[in-house]
């Protein structure tokens, strides 16, 4: 269930893509930078990241970054949108970097490597092409992540959590997918399932519990309008113990939003 208070009227959504593309030409002027980079991964937020960089009308430089369990049509999707708007991209394949990693650690010493903390070292591995590629360009780096990752901690911290500005860092997932049809994109960002990509079949409503429709209405309620677990649940008609779960999520995820602490010493 989608509340009404997450739908975005056409005017708003005009609004919106203005304030996005004036905000990235402020930050770029004032940074003195050259323009962005952007990752694009096949999936909605990339694409709409960069295509609103692209009617900002400021440079940018797009890597895409598959690795040995990337479909295919991700990174022909990533392409053709590259090409569209006529966006210099390079493709570099990070099997290699990883299997690096995995080669060199020493995973006898330390528990037993889980999908989930393997799969963060990916986002970690892109960044670090990608920081290295702004520092080359002097450009900065456009972060992909929504309102909705932020507010759950759903991004790998120093990973795809990384990044000088966040375009659609307001943006509930139900809004990004609004403003994509607004912007025009084409339908195969629209159909796709929503996946972080950490693993082979992985997608983000199976691993967080609830459809985007509902995640976006319970955060809604449970962020902009201070509603109790139970109060966000009897309005959404779900399970008192999902909107607990979720509201529990906000709360020991807000660390990774925060700067990295600073141990107090003077007083």
């Amino acid at each position: 269930m989608l509340l009404e208070e997450i739908k975005l009227s056409k005017q708003t959504l005009e609004k919106t893509t203005q304030k996005i593309t004036q905000g990235l030409k402020t930050h770029i002027k004032q940074s003195h930078s050259q323009g962005f980079i952007v990752g694009l991964s096949g999936g909605i937020d990339s694409a709409v990241t960069a295509t609103l960089i692209s009617k900002a009308k400021i440079n940018q430089k797009a890597l895409i970054l598959p690795e040995e369990n990337t479909p295919d049509g991700d990174v022909e999707d990533a392409i053709n949108l590259a090409e569209k708007l006529r966006i210099k991209y390079h493709v570099i394949d990070i099997s290699q970097p990883l299997n690096s990693v995995s080669e060199a650690f020493p995973w006898g010493d330390f528990p037993k490597k889980t999908p989930n903390t393997w799969g963060n070292v990916k986002p970690r591995i892109r960044m670090t092409f990608f920081y290295l590629a702004a520092n080359l360009g002097d450009y900065l780096v456009a972060g992909t992540g929504n309102k909705t990752e932020l507010l759950l901690g759903y991004f790998t911290k120093h990973g795809d959590g990384a990044s000088d500005i966040l375009p659609i860092g307001e943006l509930y997932k139900m809004r990004v997918f609004q403003l994509a049809r607004f912007l025009k994109l084409d339908q195969c960002f629209l159909d796709k399932t929503p996946t972080a990509g950490l693993w082979p079949k992985q997608t983000d409503e199976k691993e967080l519990g609830l459809d985007y429709e509902t995640l976006d209405s319970l955060l809604y309620l449970l962020t902009e309008q201070w509603c109790t677990p139970q109060e966000a649940a009897d309005k959404l008609g779900l399970d008192k113990a999902d909107a607990r779960g979720i509201a529990r999520k906000i709360q020991l995820n807000r660390h990774k939003l925060e700067p990295t602490h600073i141990v107090p010493v003077f007083d």
